[in-house]
């Protein structure tokens, strides 16, 4: 389920496995995009922990471009 891979992605980044982390909360992303949509709370967490992971990869401008998706929905 979603929670699942939500759970999953928050194990792997408290693990330090931010690669993984992120392919993870990807799928996610676009999980929640397809079912839920846009503007939809599980959608904007996604993105928020996507920004995140994003962060601690040190990839600043696309976490930040994440950062501002979710402000903007």
């Amino acid at each position: 389920t979603l929670h699942s891979m939500h759970l999953v992605t928050s194990l792997l980044e408290a693990l330090g496995d931010y690669d993984e982390a992120l392919s993870c909360s990807r799928e996610a992303l676009e999980a929640c995009r397809r079912i839920f949509g846009e503007g939809h709370v599980a959608t904007l967490n996604s993105i928020r922990q996507t920004a995140i992971i994003l962060s601690d990869l040190g990839k600043y401008d696309d976490a930040l471009a994440y950062f501002w998706e979710e402000f903007e929905e």
